[in-house]
């Protein structure tokens, strides 16, 4: 019988732990999350600039299509005199007013996805910021709690001495204070 005690003695010791440890799992994660955040906001950023890269790409061949339309117009202007010239001008024209859309369509791409990448490095600077603020936060706050337990003991050291101290001495003894041991800041009241 006496075993089955020790035993349930042993899982209630045993409960009291997981809290504390379920306590700076939390703590840890909590520390873990800007650094968490910070490298999936990287992902980000290497995708933002892959598609920044690609849009570039397409706005240059964009623009080399929009010369090449310009040089179609041209040369249609110039072959305006007969029917198929003019035809030939409408439909240069029209190709034209599309490649240009599609011009400033990528323009505008272009520039959300370099202001989105902006804001996302921005963010991503202030989650690493927040990460090696709460990291000098740990260390110091576990420098500050070494040094209190450190105070702490030797407060109640030197209150324990006198606490005995005091216990030791009598009653009369301690009424009994020479002149030289009275302090002239404490306000005492004279009989006379």
């Amino acid at each position: 019988m006496p075993r089955n005690k020790t035993a349930k003695r042993l899982t209630k010791r045993a409960a009291a732990p997981t809290s504390l440890a379920n306590a700076q799992k939390m703590e840890k994660d909590f520390i873990d999350v800007p650094a968490k955040l910070a490298s999936q906001l990287t992902k980000e950023i290497n995708s933002l600039k892959q598609k920044e890269a690609k849009l570039k790409a397409a706005l240059n061949k964009a623009k080399a299509q929009t010369k090449a339309s310009e040089g179609k117009i041209k040369k249609a202007s110039k072959a305006n005199k007969s029917a198929t010239g003019k035809k030939q001008l409408a439909v240069a024209k029209k190709t034209h007013a599309n490649k240009l859309k599609i011009e400033n369509g990528l323009n505008n791409q272009l520039d959300e996805t370099s202001n989105l990448l902006n804001t996302i490095l921005s963010k991503q600077a202030k989650f690493i910021m927040i990460g090696k603020l709460l990291n000098q936060f740990e260390k110091e706050w576990s420098k500050g709690a070494k040094k209190s337990k450190t105070a702490k003991a030797s407060v109640k050291k030197t209150t324990k001495k006198k606490k005995v101290t005091a216990k030791e001495q009598s009653p009369t003894e301690a009424m009994d204070t020479p002149a030289n041991e009275v302090r002239h800041d404490e306000v005492t009241e004279i009989t006379s």
